[in-house]
């Protein structure tokens, strides 16, 4: 060895350079080096890492730092204590046995060698331990269900559960994500509980027990009071969620006159755990202005993005009812941050009043216009669509579809739905101009192209169907008679309209017992379904035989009936199942019987809840678990008196839990003696959690008075 090494330093002598050959190997021309020679231990004691080992050679102290990889996973401050011992941390690994020890060193002159060990160190052992980053997000309401991510590294086998703990609230289940870099699951439930945190999350408490190092919080559930003045009775005021936490409406202003330049927008969105209304304002100041009560709602475009319809700075409004030459949309975005007001003129729409504008997909609105001659019911009306960009507007398709009809909204009337695909529909009243008789007509417009898709007849169509599924629209028509309830030749039926390239193929399935035009709604979305709402053999409403009849697949004559005493209303609900209220055994309404029933998405099962029902508003839940809102007057079954209430059912995942007061039910104050509610406004989710309903304040007074007092209430829970 000894002669080796002076062969060396003479051959370094000699040409300038030590020879690649000795102390290790590698290197360069005219570049010192350091050699490795063993790593001590050699073999780890699982997979996790996490010891001091030694990395024995020479020369290390003519490098100034140095980089260390165990089978190319970099190990942690690698440190020369001396010329001849390396010490660095080893880091973990995926799996055991052997791999390459590497070795980077840098001298002052920031030239870089780099030295290796084949099969220098063994891993040994089984799965490395967890490592777990945070929970997200960090507030839940008391009536849980909303849905958390843990995330980290090696948190288990794809597929699988683990417990994971809320200190002091409860236990749940979560899912291992693939690539075990995430656990899913949904916060526990704590009504009854005292809200406040930090909340301490641990995972696997009976086992590993390991706390994940943020903390959650609970907040408490209840009303909040947000005065925002001169709301309306009218649909321009009512809460439209457009994304996730954040919603938006119109109001009146001032001078409680709608069409005038002081008409508000105003957003209400959840700031640091805070709900908060905002009024917009314009680049200069000032109201957005110029809004109509019923055609000014608010319509989503995008997650970041609505728009609202304008009559425009004269304020003029046609007297054959339709839209002005300067009317337009309002386009507010930039929702999260300072809301940006955008003009956009549309003057050739001729939107006929009262017609709501409707969303039919990202960024594009569709609608019904009274065509050149400004006159609505005529051969020259069009169906209008307009796609939006960031700063514009484009046409879109503009198809006359003759002989619309926009009756003060009503629901038989001209109202554009669709959006699943690229076609957008309508119901036509026909050339006679009366809705709800023979020569009523289904219409389509194919947006790509701008052509007519149909029509098919719709005969005696009562209220605006649905798109059920791509390119299949349903919905209820009435017999010859022209009304609810027929039977034999009269009788009432599902008219469903398929569509194949340019045409629409009709059929009708006779329900049997005649609809229900009591109901609240006549027929709802059940999964890619119907359900429709039927008097029973009697023929007679707010009777003990009436039926709901369900049909899974609205395009077979095959349907299932469930029992209904007395139907209220109807509404489908976001996760596929359905929810229906009844008047109960003694069929009255606003009585102790009263009851709000969950029907599964495939009609097999229901859960039946009390309550009193006063104006039956029915909302379908936002989240994956069903939650159903209704609207009631409170105990003494009056509006504006302060004991009104919103109840909430809750199903799905908690179908058989105990939430709130009762083990059917909740019912949440929706307003002190201060903040009466009209029993007449829904109450709308706006985020997991939380969600808006209308109040008129203290002097009871929502389309009328002051308008100073008005309130818009926010429920969490």
């Amino acid at each position: 060895m000894v002669r080796l090494y002076m062969w060396c330093v003479l051959s370094a002598l000699l040409l300038g350079s030590l020879s690649a050959g000795c102390g290790g190997g590698g290197g360069g021309s005219g570049r010192v080096e350091f050699v490795i020679l063993s790593v001590s231990p050699d073999t780890s004691v699982d997979l996790n890492g996490g010891g001091r080992v030694a990395i024995n050679g020479s020369n290390f102290n003519a490098f100034i730092g140095f980089t260390v990889t165990f089978g190319g996973q970099v190990g942690i401050n690698p440190v020369a204590e001396s010329d001849t011992l390396l010490r660095v941390t080893v880091p973990g690994a995926a799996v055991a046995g052997l791999v390459i020890v590497e070795v980077t060193g840098v001298d002052d002159e920031a030239n870089t060698v780099v030295k290796q060990l084949v099969n220098a160190y063994r891993y040994v052992g089984g799965v490395p331990n967890p490592v777990i980053q945070q929970i997200a997000p960090v507030q839940f309401s008391p009536s849980g269900a909303e849905a958390f991510t843990i995330t980290g590294t090696n948190l288990g086998p794809t597929g699988g559960t683990v417990n994971i703990q809320f200190a002091g609230i409860g236990t749940v289940r979560g899912t291992i994500n693939a690539g075990s870099t995430a656990i899913t699951g949904r916060a526990p439930v704590s009504i009854g509980l005292p809200p406040g945190g930090p909340i301490q999350v641990r995972l696997d408490p009976a086992g590993s027990n390991l706390p994940v190092p943020n903390t959650v919080t609970y907040v408490s559930a209840g009303p909040q009071s947000l005065i925002v003045p001169f709301q309306g009775n009218d649909g321009a005021s009512r809460p439209v969620r457009v994304t996730e936490g954040i919603a938006a409406f119109c109001t009146r202003g001032a001078d409680l006159v709608w069409q005038s330049a002081d008409d508000e927008v105003w957003i209400v969105r959840e700031v640091g755990g805070v709900i908060t209304p905002m009024q917009v304002q314009r680049a200069g100041g000032g109201p957005v202005g110029n809004l109509d009560r019923q055609a000014s709602v608010v319509v989503p475009l995008n997650a970041d993005a609505f728009i609202v319809y304008t009559v425009g700075p004269n304020g003029a409004v046609d007297p054959n009812g339709v839209a002005g030459p300067d009317d337009g949309y309002i386009q507010i975005s930039s929702l999260t941050g300072t809301p940006v007001v955008t003009d956009h003129t549309d003057p050739s729409n001729f939107l006929l009043m009262n017609a709501p504008i409707a969303g039919v997909g990202t960024n594009r609105i569709a609608f019904c216009t009274a065509g050149a001659d400004a006159i609505r019911g005529t051969a020259d009306d069009v169906l209008a669509v307009r796609t939006f960009t960031a700063t514009a507007i484009t046409g879109g398709a503009q198809i006359v579809v003759p002989f619309l009809d926009a009756t003060n909204g009503a629901a038989n009337s001209s109202i554009p739905f669709g959006g699943i695909g690229d076609v957008v529909y309508t119901v036509c009243v026909g050339a006679n101009g009366t809705p709800r008789d023979g020569d009523d007509l289904l219409y389509g417009v194919a947006i790509p192209t701008s052509t007519v898709v149909g029509p098919a007849a719709f005969p005696f169509a009562q209220v605006n169907p649905i798109e059920v599924g791509l390119g299949v629209v349903a919905g209820t028509v009435l017999g010859a008679d022209g009304a609810t309830g027929g039977v034999g030749g009269n009788a009432d039926g599902l008219r469903v309209g398929q569509v194949s390239g340019a045409n629409i193929t009709a059929s009708t399935t006779v329900i049997g017992n005649g609809l229900d035009g009591g109901a609240v709604a006549a027929f709802a979305r059940i999964g890619t379904g119907l359900a429709v709402a039927t008097l029973g053999p009697d023929g007679t409403p707010a009777s003990r035989d009436e039926i709901v009849q369900v049909f899974l697949d609205v395009t077979s004559t095959t349907f299932l009936s469930l029992a209904i005493e007395g139907t209220v209303a109807m509404a489908g609900l976001s996760g596929g199942g359905l929810s229906i209220l009844d008047r109960g055994t003694d069929l009255a309404v606003n009585s102790p019987d009263d009851q709000s029933r969950f029907v599964t998405a495939d009609a097999s099962s229901s859960r039946a809840f009390r309550n009193n029902v006063a104006f039956p508003q029915l909302i379908a839940a936002l989240t994956d678990s069903e939650r159903v809102f209704t609207v009631t007057l409170g105990p003494d079954g009056a509006a504006n008196t302060g004991d009104e209430l919103i109840v909430i059912y809750q199903s799905g995942i908690l179908d058989t839990a105990v939430i709130g007061q009762s083990a059917d039910s909740t019912t949440l104050p929706a307003a002190g003696v201060q903040t009466p509610l009209s029993g007449q406004q829904p109450f709308v989710p706006i985020a997991a959690g939380w969600g808006l309903v209308q109040s008129p304040g203290p002097d009871a007074l929502l389309n009328g008075g002051a308008g100073t007092d008005d309130r818009m209430i926010a429920v969490r829970y």
